[in-house]
């Protein structure tokens, strides 16, 4: 599953990991954090969140649980099988957080 870094910055990054617990902190580090926002950042292109004809993100629901089966499909897919469902799961909140922080949503 190829990935690409539409979004994701060093604030980004620095946000997440301030967001998720202190265990997840000290067994994921960076990379892997980016790793799964690069695949958060395909399900929205997959869905069309992007896409000019349909008015950006205000036409679209975002459901947690599909974008969190979609990562963990893909990171399956990847052999990325060190990254937890429930480290994903923080991941995807914390990045929601960081998306409403800085208005994408709105």
């Amino acid at each position: 599953m190829g990935t690409q870094n539409f979004l994701t910055d060093d604030e980004d990054i620095i946000f997440i990991q301030k967001y998720i617990s202190d265990n997840f902190q000290l067994n994921y580090d960076s990379n892997d954090i980016n790793y799964i926002v690069d695949l958060i950042y395909e399900f929205y292109e997959k869905i069309g969140m992007f896409n000019e004809n349909a008015g950006a993100s205000k036409d679209i629901t975002i459901d947690e649980d599909e974008v969190a089966d979609f990562v963990m499909k893909c990171l399956k897919e990847d052999g990325m099988n060190h990254i937890t469902k429930e480290m994903t799961e923080q991941v995807i909140e914390a990045e929601f957080a960081y998306c409403e922080s800085i208005g994408i949503f709105e």
